[in-house]
């Protein structure tokens, strides 16, 4: 009998062995899924910000190239309204003012 009782404990003492080592396996598991976890929480605000700075740079960009396109557009403005022809077509639209040797004519409607 005490063969017997001798083997018992052997084996409740292994199997206590394999709880104990499962026990920490699953325990060092749990920690290290845990800490993964934290890292990646952490990990999401710079990556949000990250991609927010890119949108606010992207839209900054596109502003950018309006103004300068719209620029361009009121430079070439500049140049033609300071031409001759310019001048002469403005001056006859508002003030009806004809060259020497012209005749002006007024329509009215009636």
């Amino acid at each position: 009998m005490s063969s017997s009782r001798g083997k018992r404990d052997k084996s409740t003492k292994r199997n206590k062995i394999k709880s104990r080592t499962r026990l920490r396996a699953i325990s060092i598991a749990i920690l290290l899924f845990l800490i993964s976890a934290f890292f990646v929480v952490i990990s999401i605000a710079p990556v949000r910000l990250t991609l927010e700075q890119q949108k606010e740079i992207q839209q900054a960009e596109e502003e950018f190239s309006r103004a300068k396109a719209l620029n361009q557009e009121l430079q070439e403005e500049i140049i033609n309204y300071q031409t001759d022809e310019y001048v002469e077509r403005e001056a006859r639209r508002q003030f009806g003012m004809v060259r020497p040797g012209e005749k002006a004519y007024i329509v009215i409607d009636e």
